[in-house]
């Protein structure tokens, strides 16, 4: 097989699929440097001021094809009620029939259909002094493995060629990328491929703020980890400066605290996904806990093969991660904090060693509040 990453170092999966009600979203990525065992206040350089909201994940706006809402035939030109009635027709059928539209999940070129996501549409439309969003709440599809155990309620979005029983089968079995000695020695990594996505408020989804971007999420679970004797290292190496060939900036990184802590079992590349509706408003993901609103998660699991013949050998350890991390988030929180685990065709550096996961935490209409929450309850539970 070939490597999982690509010459670009643009991000090598990508899910498509048609939903309605109208949104669109992008999972974006970001990138971290390094500290030990502790987490440095390191300054993120410039950005580029060019990158479209929308564009989150590195596609253009033209890449998304949206369903064009079609024109009210001619009337005839005769009575004025008649075009009145015309018009009357057209809103209701507006109101009721959402234009069909595409959503994105991945950060990649190669479109795979999946599964329409099914979205609560009695979370309200919001407004805040920042910009518009669009609260959402994503839940499992009923193509979806359930994968719940005694720990708590896990689903898999199975985008692989893998079956779903064997899919099943391997997310059920023990992880044993979970089981930490808690002997001083460093055996979580917390890294980011895309260091710069950020949350509400910041510039096109990208931004210097360390307290508003990914780097803080991850912040958050290094906190609770060393809180439970779990040691962490937490690098903020900025890799998506340039975008194209952050992937293979990311590898490089992780191979390299690999290498000189040769202990980590875990390591996750946290990014926030970009999920918008059909005009371009932000979508907030969200899920009611008792500490508060937090950011709704995805864990995303390569699967080797495919079209693109990725190499990703570790899938079957990884599965079984994801899936056990979930339930805990779940039980821990008896909320919908974490997305069905996504298992498809793809790299994202898990070619490494087992234990190699990303997790999409929220999405550009989040405040990092939220996110941060959300990644209080990762630590929780992995620890």
């Amino acid at each position: 097989m070939k490597r999982s990453r690509k010459a670009s170092g643009i991000a090598t999966c990508f899910a498509v699929v048609a939903i309605s009600p109208a949104l669109v979203g992008f999972a974006g990525s970001a990138a971290s440097g390094a500290s030990n065992f502790s987490v440095a206040a390191l300054p993120l350089p410039g950005l580029p001021t060019s990158n479209p909201v929308i564009s989150a994940s590195g596609i253009p706006n033209t890449s998304v094809p949206l369903s064009e809402t079609p024109e009210l035939e001619e009337t005839e030109k005769s009575e004025e009620p008649t075009e009145i009635t015309a018009q009357i027709t057209a809103e209701e059928k507006a109101e009721s029939e959402p234009p069909e539209i595409q959503i994105y999940t991945g950060a990649d070129t190669n479109p795979i259909l999946s599964e329409p996501e099914r979205h609560n549409a009695d979370m309200p439309r919001t407004t805040t002094a920042d910009e518009r969003v669009s609260e959402q709440t994503l839940h499992n599809n009923e193509g979806d493995i359930d994968v719940s155990g005694k720990s708590g309620t896990a689903y898999i979005r199975n985008h692989s060629d893998f079956s779903d029983t064997e899919t099943e089968k391997y997310a059920d079995a023990e992880s044993e990328v979970l089981k930490f000695a808690r002997d001083g020695s460093a055996e979580v990594l917390l890294i980011h491929t895309h260091t710069t996505e950020s949350y509400l408020g910041s510039d096109g989804g990208h931004g210097k703020d360390r307290e508003n971007s990914v780097i803080a999420v991850a912040d958050a679970i290094a906190s609770e980890l060393e809180k439970k004797g779990v040691g962490v290292i937490h690098d903020t190496t900025v890799h998506d400066e340039p975008y194209t060939g952050a992937y293979d900036r990311s590898h490089d990184t992780i191979t390299k605290n690999i290498r000189e802590h040769p202990t980590i079992k875990l390591v996750l590349d946290i990014h926030r996904d970009a999920v918008t509706e059909e005009d371009g408003t932000p979508v907030s993901l969200m899920a009611a806990t008792d500490e508060g609103p937090s950011a709704q998660a995805m864990l995303i699991v390569a699967a080797p093969g495919g079209d693109g013949n990725y190499d990703a050998p570790y899938y079957k350890e990884n599965l079984a991660a994801a899936a056990e991390i979930t339930r805990r988030v779940t039980e821990n929180t008896n909320s919908n904090t974490m997305r069905p685990v996504l298992f498809q065709h793809c790299g994202y550096n898990q070619d490494i060693q087992a234990g190699v996961l990303l997790i999409e935490v929220g999405s550009h209409g989040n405040t990092a509040d939220e996110a941060i929450l959300t990644g209080k309850l990762l630590g929780e539970a992995i620890a």
